[in-house]
């Protein structure tokens, strides 16, 4: 019996123990309502997706000057086909960052698209997805992150209910591939 006294004392005093913050939600957390909805929206993605992924690796491939085992040293051609390809993109901004490690490195190139959310949401929360291109290549067999990252962001262009920022980062990782 003592333990369940004690449950339903906790059961019964557990909202104002846990209120420390003067507000009505428990120690500053929420539940959102709209992870409740799981079902509401129907998956409108389609395999136009994946060929839309299939279509910007064999376009990324078809590059000129781009080796099988992708660019090592030059990628300026990949990074300038990046940018123009993220510029393509509906609400898509496209920048880009050069960088170098220390003074004797090479200069490294970061380029990252921003697709903004919705007009209704607050602007405060974003989703970075991070892919790296030195290593695109025909030897690999498969499609690159950087192709899927390019058709998610296209998808995501097009729809209305999105809540949140997504940045799509194509870093430069230099010699360390990946």
């Amino acid at each position: 019996w003592g333990t369940y006294v004690l449950g339903l004392i906790w059961l019964l005093l557990h909202p104002t123990i846990t209120v420390t913050t003067g507000e009505l939600k428990c120690r500053g957390t929420y539940m959102s309502e709209n992870a409740l909805l799981i079902d509401l929206m129907e998956a409108r993605a389609s395999h136009q997706e994946a060929h839309s992924a299939r279509g910007f690796h064999q376009k990324l491939l078809k590059l000129p000057d781009l080796p099988p085992s992708g660019c090592r040293d030059n990628c300026s051609h990949v990074v300038d086909w990046i940018d123009s390809e993220l510029r393509s993109l509906d609400r898509v901004e496209a920048y880009s960052q050069v960088f170098q490690t220390d003074e004797t490195s090479t200069p490294r190139t970061n380029v990252y698209g921003i697709l903004r959310a919705s007009p209704l949401a607050d602007g405060k929360e974003a989703i970075v997805l991070v892919t790296q291109y030195r290593n695109v290549g025909a030897d690999s067999g498969e499609n690159s992150g950087l192709s899927l990252g390019l058709a998610l962001l296209k998808y995501l262009s097009r729809v209305k209910w999105l809540a949140k920022d997504v940045i799509l980062l194509a870093a430069d990782d230099g010699y360390l591939d990946g």
